[in-house]
């Protein structure tokens, strides 16, 4: 909201309903209405991207009074889905959307924010020329719509993809493309940005056993289409570590509500040794040195 030539918070007056962003092509999906005076915005491409990054994060700080949200650009329109699990659903758009809101709910965000744009596939897939494709979109059409819902959220931490994104799907590249000049657009003021980071240990690790298995690590994944080697050289270091430990079963609660994409879960114990922390990089303020932090509103 824009008032005296300035942008206003619209939680200064807690009494205001939430906002309709549809006239911009957002489609908001509610679960919880009320306000924070701290409020996080995570920055995503697909549905299951929040559960298979940082949903960890997004438990903790929801439960310690944290208002989340979660913008998506796309449906998932292009997941690979098993038929049955179609059932009751007009397609594959419709499904994704129920589980991402399944998987929101289970991690305690406010809601999800839907920018309209079609799932592109993976790099170099015949999808990624798709008319209406976030691949095809104009960069500074799916940035007008971030920094819109950051004007008027106001978020005071920001997470996106690492300019990687992570393993090179093109919708993972776009995102981070757009939501750095919205950040920057949007005059959050204090507010922190920052970019997933995964873990090279464990990306280490999953190279190592799969070599051993006389796997090919570059053919990694449900349909083979993502290289860990290529994720290794290209990861963002780490400057920020949060404790998650006390937040699997919300992490698996979410992790399930995406069963057209995870047809089952790793053992308990692996996903407590391997799911006790999540790793980030700031990007703003810059990271200069020293410790990592283990508090993603420190200094705010």
């Amino acid at each position: 909201m824009k008032a005296a030539g300035k942008w206003v918070d619209p939680f200064d007056d807690m009494s205001r309903p939430p906002f309709d962003l549809s006239s911009v092509g957002i489609d908001t999906r509610w679960l919880d209405v009320s306000l924070s005076d701290r409020r996080l915005l995570l920055v995503v491409a697909h549905p299951d991207d929040e559960s298979f990054s940082n949903p960890g994060t997004i438990a903790r700080y929801a439960a310690s009074g944290v208002t989340v949200h979660c913008v998506c650009a796309t449906r998932g329109e292009l997941g690979t889905i098993e038929p049955e699990l179609l059932r009751g659903h007009a397609g594959v758009s419709e499904l994704r959307t129920s589980e991402l809101l399944c998987a929101a709910d289970a991690l305690g965000m406010a809601a999800i924010h839907f920018l309209g744009y079609r799932d592109s596939g993976m790099e170099g897939e015949p999808e990624n020329l798709a008319a209406g494709s976030l691949h095809q979109a104009a960069l500074e059409d799916v940035t007008r719509k971030i920094v819109t819902t950051m004007r008027v959220y106001r978020p005071h931490v920001v997470i996106t993809f690492a300019p990687s994104g992570g393993y090179r799907h093109p919708d993972h590249v776009k995102i981070n493309q757009a939501t750095l000049p919205a950040f920057e657009a949007a005059e959050l003021g204090p507010g922190k940005l920052y970019y997933l980071a995964g873990s090279v240990t464990a990306l280490r690790i999953a190279i190592a056993a799969m070599r051993l298995l006389r796997r090919d690590p570059r053919k990694f994944g449900r349909n083979k289409d993502v290289d860990l080697v290529r994720m290794l050289d290209e990861a963002t270091p780490t400057t920020t570590v949060i404790d998650v430990s006390a937040f699997l079963q919300p992490k698996i609660r979410a992790a399930r509500c995406h069963r057209s994409q995870t047809p089952s879960l790793p053992p308990g114990p692996i996903m407590r040794i391997m799911g006790r922390t999540e790793r980030f990089a700031r990007v703003v303020p810059p990271w200069r040195s020293g410790e990592s932090e283990t508090d993603l509103f420190s200094s705010i």
